[in-house]
């Protein structure tokens, strides 16, 4: 224990308090010092993330108020980097600076594969170390000064200037150099406030002595790139899925900093790889540990400070606002009244586009861009009118009273969308208005050219899709002619015959496709590519097949005298698909043919193969290389084969794995060891004699040992026996055989020792030290009568060893020594 420590100044590092220190006690060399601070195994001190700070805490004078979160907290880099850290990655660097690995440390803060390190040099500032040594007699070194990024002081607002003293070197290892005896305070070179650099330099600064500051900021790991998201998003260089638009967050950066700034704080960015710094912070993917300059700079980016970022208060990403939004159907009472609240998103290039559903059935999409001030009442194209609106149509559309000019009015539209709707609703034309008739349309109206079912309409019911379904409400709209249509399936009485009354528009990329489906099951699909007649029995593809085809197939595929042509001809398709729905179905393999054999191994078809007669052949010579290998190696095992004989084995596995399981070789069994020693040839009773005697000697051994007093348990009598052939048998994990041992197991419950066996019996041994040290002055073992008392105080708490502990102080009288003892303990 040391006799006193210089009290740490503010953001003073941890390396300067003990620099000061070794100045002020004047050890003969700076190994003395790290050594007494440290421990003896230590002799080198670690800058920026140092360790063996338990040691050191444990050495300070008596009523210090230090601990080591507190060391790490105000006289280490650590805050620097921790909010960019998950929870479990701090929780173990500060463990390994408690204790000796340091070395881990640098690891798991990313110093060792990162291109951004300390400063090679120390760092200060030249007015902060003259006002130092005017107000305090001595300068010291700042922990804001050593960090990576960091080149001016943000107080004065002048540039760092260089010390002579290297941050790492194999010299600096073995001494520690205080800032009084190293700076030269200097002419000091401010900063031009009117630079761009310099103004990004300053705000470096300025987060990081903000972080510093903020030892208790811990993030979840997930919770700064949300919000690198949620800014991104906010800046249109992110969509609302939230994927990145790297090639525009790439240009805006490279247009925000310069390339050289960018080569001075060593963040260039690697335009040609896909997992360059930048990309990595913003990728929710990639949870390697960057440097926190690299965070910094891309929070100055876009537009925040540290404090700014990390208390920003994220809000739900909403481009058209909060909801309700108004229905825009000018013939509904709900008209330009916040009413819906159900929105759906989908993401275009650069805009996000809503659709908005009212109960109406009035669907109307926006986008993102142009928005103004009425944006709430602005949309970018109707998706659907709706039932409400269509229903008014046909009554303004009936009244000869109304003009058209009236009703586009009433309804919100344009005189030839009014047009448009009432052609494609089968209205009447011409239609008699109050001053001139109605010319119908030069062209006949079809449904527009996208699927008029938007998607997402939250229970919205699309009459329109309805009656071009049914085929009776809206007839007039046929692109198929007129129904019923045909059934195409071969196997089907109805084949060819006008069966199917339903059918199912769907429209895609200005084509119009119909969904026909047969009471057999039988499902097809055509499209209308064009105005030029069709033929009636032609299909696109087929979307279901129906159980009466598949039936079909199974008893064609199970009948040996008909070929695959044959069953392909009768189906009505090509092969591929028997093949394709035989393996979908089930059905065995091979098949036997009369003209060829369909082979399969694994459920995989040789549809590859050519000639059936090669691939047979192939078969056969695989089959008798094989077996040429197992007669040639009678005696060997499965492994050995398949290691041997790798080109067979794959081969036969992956397209005759059946016949190659029925003619490898029997696995060899073999007999574990713990059986063989559990046989019956065992005596189990000498064993148990000998292995009691043997316990009770070895605890005996144990407790009356002249070093450090170890507990008796079974582990430490079978670790102290040490032959297999005693120690195996203690610890053996199997309780049934371990009960064959009734004399040993008695002998080691009477010779194990209780929490409180063990602590009196150290509490003795303590005292028998303080003895030999009376009698014996130069004994090693306890220097000072207050490590005798004091290590009687960490076994007081034992409430058995009490008694026996206050008898040994009172034998040795050192009850004087024990004021160490609170008084509740004593």
């Amino acid at each position: 224990m040391i006799g006193f420590f210089p009290a740490p100044y503010p953001d003073e590092l941890l390396y300067s308090v003990c620099a000061r220190y070794q100045e002020q006690v004047q050890y003969h060399s700076s190994r003395h010092t790290i050594e007494e601070l440290f421990g003896a195994g230590t002799q080198t001190v670690v800058v920026a993330i140092p360790n063996h700070l338990g040691r050191l805490i444990s050495v300070l004078p008596h009523g210090h108020h230090y601990t080591v979160d507190r060391l790490i907290d105000k006289n280490t880099l650590l805050p620097f980097f921790s909010p960019f850290l998950e929870l479990k990655r701090i929780t173990l660097l500060r463990e390994n600076m408690q204790g000796d690995t340091g070395k881990l440390a640098q690891m798991h803060l990313g110093f060792i594969n990162s291109s951004i390190r300390l400063p090679e040099w120390f760092r200060f500032c030249p007015l902060c170390a003259e006002e130092e040594k005017k107000q305090l007699g001595e300068c010291y070194w700042h922990r804001l000064h050593q960090l990576p990024g960091v080149q001016v002081c943000p107080i004065h607002k002048v540039f760092l200037a260089n010390s002579e003293v290297r941050t790492r070197s194999q010299r600096l290892r073995y001494e520690l150099i205080s800032a009084e005896n190293a700076v030269e305070v200097a002419r000091s070179n401010p900063l031009d406030l009117s630079n761009l650099r310099h103004k990004a330099l300053l705000k470096i600064a300025d987060d990081a002595i903000w972080l510093l500051s903020q030892p208790s900021l811990i993030s979840e790991f997930s919770f700064v790139k949300d919000r690198y998201l949620y800014l991104l998003k906010k800046r249109g260089l992110a969509n609302y899925t939230g994927i990145v638009r790297v090639n525009e967050l790439l240009e805006a950066f490279r247009n925000y900093y310069p390339a050289d700034f960018l080569k001075l704080l060593n963040c260039e960015i690697d335009e040609k790889k896909n997992n360059n710094w930048l990309f990595a912070l913003v990728r929710p993917s990639v949870k390697w540990v960057q440097p926190p300059l690299y965070h910094l700079l891309l929070i100055q980016f876009l537009g925040y400070t540290a404090e700014q970022f990390f208390t920003l208060t994220e809000e739900v990403y909403s481009p058209f606002g909060e909801g309700p939004w108004p229905c825009l159907n000018p013939v509904c009472e709900h008209f330009r009244q916040p009413y819906i609240e159900d929105i759906s998103y989908r993401c275009q290039g650069n805009k996000v586009i809503g659709t908005f559903s009212c109960a109406c059935g009035f669907i109307y999409s926006r986008n993102s861009h142009n928005q103004s001030s009425d944006d709430c009442f602005r949309f970018s194209r109707v998706k659907s009118y709706g039932w409400l609106w269509e229903d008014t149509l046909k009554q303004l559309w009936n009244d000869s009273a109304v003009s058209v000019s009236e009703i586009a009015r009433c309804l919100g539209v344009k005189r030839e969308t009014v047009k448009s709707q009432a052609g494609y609703l089968g209205l009447s034309f011409p239609r008699l208005g109050p001053i001139a008739k109605v010319k119908p349309l030069n062209r006949v109206v079809s449904p527009r050219s996208k699927n008029i079912q938007a998607p997402r309409l939250n229970k919205v019911k699309n009459n329109r899709n309805k009656g071009l379904s049914s085929g009776g409400k809206y007839a007039e709209f046929c692109p198929f002619g007129q129904g019923p249509w045909p059934c195409l399936n071969p196997v089907c009485e109805h084949f060819r015959q006008p069966q199917i009354k339903d059918i199912t528009y769907k429209y895609q990329g200005g084509r119009c496709s119909g969904i026909f489906s047969c009471i057999c099951g039988f499902v097809y699909f055509r499209t209308k590519a064009g105005k030029v007649p069709e033929d009636p029995f032609r299909f696109s593809r087929v979307k279901s097949y129906g159980s009466l085809w598949e039936n079909a197939l199974r008893q064609l595929w199970n009948d040996s005298a008909l070929s695959l042509s044959e069953v392909v001809r009768r189906l009505g398709v090509d092969d591929q698909a028997v093949k394709r729905e035989a393996i979908r179905l089930g059905l065995s393999f091979p098949r036997i043919a009369p003209s060829w054999t369909v082979e399969q191994g694994s459920q995989s078809l040789f549809s590859r193969s050519r000639d059936s007669k090669i691939l047979q052949n192939k078969l056969e010579i695989y089959r008798s290389e094989w077996i040429a290998a197992v007669e040639e190696y009678p005696e060997a095992g499965r492994s050995f084969l398949h290691k041997k004989f790798q080109r067979i084995y794959a081969w036969l596995s992956r397209n005759d794995k059946e016949w190659l399981i029925a003619h490898l070789p029997s696995p060899q069994k073999r007999e574990s060891s713990l059986k063989s020693l559990s046989a019956s040839r065992v005596d189990w009773k000498s064993l148990d004699t000998q292995l009691a005697e043997a316990v009770k000697l070895s605890a005996l051994a144990l407790k009356n040992t002249a070093t450090r007093p170890v507990r008796v348990t079974k582990i430490a009598i079978a670790n102290d026996l040490g032959r297999l052939s005693l120690g195996k048998w203690i610890n053996i994990p199997k309780k049934r055989q371990f009960d064959k041992l009734p004399l040993t197991a008695n002998a080691l419950a009477e010779a194990i020792e209780t929490v409180e066996d063990i602590a009196i019996r150290k509490i003795w041994w303590v005292t028998d030290c303080y003895r030999q040290e009376r009698i014996h002055p130069t004994c090693s073992q306890l220097r000072r009568r207050s490590d005798v008392a004091l290590e009687i105080a960490k076994l007081l708490p034992v409430k058995n060893a009490l008694d026996a502990a206050w008898q040994s102080l009172e034998s040795l009288d050192i009850i004087g020594n024990a004021e160490i003892l609170s008084s509740d303990e004593t």
